[in-house]
């Protein structure tokens, strides 16, 4: 049987499993989809995720970016930022690698995860790893995709916000370029995003393809199973839309917390001491995103912040 299990190659779970091997253990890494493969993401490492790489001796991979646009109702604003935009096949392909490196055996395109002595469940947002998730009263869709060529400046991030929700777009390695949406669903959700970037004198890449994905607020409140010795970590234990960029550094951040607690094996406390560390670390910035989220759904509030952009600063990621 094997030692630990981690399921879900994202960067939770392939951080875990990084560092689970690098404290002695003897790790397996599994993933639904084969590799490298591209995913629903707005793609950006923001500074705590860039300092988290660097603990795992990975430099920061992608494109700088320095500045951030708010579009709403007409009005564009700027503010500085220090991020770095990367398409998830990259990043996560990266970490992957590197988790190999450390002695980690890693199995894509597997349904069904191994016998463990312990499972680590990162297999994302729709998975059942955690609680059921508590369904929002305003459901919305996420879209996402990825252009070969953008047709978007290096160097900035824009946000564009409108009656159907709003849409994020960037340029990351290679000239690639990031597109992620959170909309209100629709029967022709490409449309009601090709909109919101006309509104904003954006142009649509017409050759991009995309992919879609329900999006609900979640928060499990048991991040563990003695039964099945499995801890919960990632989307799968909690989810907020990551307005700020900051939903890659949260998963680097579980990972760090996760693996020493993890390593010692299996005891009757482990679940609870997990549930403290995600629960002090995790669930306050979510918690602001998610508020950041509501606040941001209000167009009035949205032009404000477009028009005055430094509103925003206090909640950018640091």
């Amino acid at each position: 049987m094997n030692e630990f299990v981690v399921v879900g190659a994202g960067p939770a779970g392939a951080a875990t499993a990084l560092r689970l091997a690098r404290l002695g253990g003897q790790v397996v890494l599994v993933d639904r989809a084969r590799f490298p493969r591209d995913k629903v993401c707005g793609g950006c490492l923001s500074p705590m995720a860039q300092r988290e790489l660097a603990a795992l001796g990975i430099e920061a991979p992608g494109e700088p970016v320095h500045t951030m646009g708010f579009c709403a109702g007409g009005r564009r604003g700027r503010v500085p930022v220090r991020l770095r935009a990367i398409t998830r096949r990259a990043l996560d392909q990266c970490l992957v690698e590197r988790a190999v490196e450390a002695g980690v055996q890693f199995r894509d395109g597997v349904r069904t995860p191994p016998p463990a002595r312990m499972t680590l469940w990162a297999a994302g947002l729709a998975s059942a790893g955690g609680d059921a998730p508590r369904r929002s009263r305003h459901p919305l869709l996420g879209i996402g995709g990825v252009v070969a060529n953008a047709p978007w400046p290096a160097g900035e991030v824009t946000m564009v916000r409108g009656a159907a929700g709003y849409v994020g777009i960037v340029r990351a390695e290679l000239g690639r370029g990031l597109l992620a949406a959170a909309i209100k669903p629709s029967r022709d959700p490409r449309a009601a995003v090709q909109a919101l970037l006309r509104a904003a004198d954006l142009a649509w890449p017409d050759e991009i393809a995309l992919s879609a994905t329900p999006l609900f607020p979640r928060r499990a409140t048991r991040l563990f199973d003695d039964d099945r010795r499995r801890l919960v970590l990632g989307d799968a234990a909690g989810f907020a839309e990551p307005f700020t960029g900051e939903g890659i550094g949260w998963a680097l951040r579980a990972a760090r917390r996760v693996a020493p607690l993890a390593a010692h094996g299996w005891h009757a406390n482990l679940g609870a001491a997990w549930q403290r560390a995600w629960t002090r670390e995790i669930v306050p910035r979510q918690r602001r995103c998610r508020w950041l989220g509501a606040v941001l759904r209000q167009k009035s509030i949205a032009v404000l912040v477009s028009r005055f952009p430094g509103l925003a600063r206090p909640f950018l990621p640091s």
